[in-house]
C-alpha cells in the first residue's frame, strides 16, 4: 500500500492511463508507504467519500492514478476532512497525501494510489 506522487511522467512506463511508479522514490516519483494497519482506517474514512467525489474505483488490492484535475478535487476533500477530528494516524496519511496532491497540482502531474 503506498501513495506516489509522479514527478515525471514522461519517464515512466504506464499500465493504461496509470503510470507505473518504481518501488523506492527516484527522479520520477516520490513513494510513501502505508502499514496494513491503515487499510482499514482508510476503507472507512476515505475510500468510498474519494471514488464518489472524483470517480476512482479504489478498493482493497487497486491501484489507481490521480490526475491534475482529480488531485484538486482530493485536496478540496481532504482540507473539508482535515477541518474535522480525525485519529492520529489519519491525520498522518492525509497530511502526506495533501502534500502530494498539492505538488502535482503545482507541478501538472498526478499521484498514484495503491491498495
Amino acid at each position: 500500500m503506498r501513495f506516489a506522487l509522479v514527478k515525471q511522467p514522461e519517464k515512466l512506463s504506464y499500465y493504461g492511463h496509470i503510470p507505473n511508479v518504481p518501488a523506492q522514490s527516484d527522479e520520477t516519483s516520490e513513494v510513501f508507504y502505508l502499514n496494513a494497519e491503515d487499510w482499514p482506517l482508510l476503507n472507512t474514512d476515505f475510500v468510498d467519500a474519494i471514488n464518489d467525489a472524483c470517480g476512482t474505483l479504489l478498493d482493497n488490492g487497486d491501484i489507481d492514478y490521480f490526475d491534475k484535475g482529480q488531485c484538486e478535487i482530493l485536496r478540496a476533500w481532504l482540507i473539508e476532512r482535515m477541518s474535522r477530528p480525525c485519529s492520529p494516524r489519519l491525520t498522518t496519511l492525509y497530511e502526506q497525501l495533501m502534500a502530494y496532491a498539492s505538488a502535482a497540482v503545482a507541478q501538472g502531474t498526478g499521484v498514484v494510489i495503491e491498495f
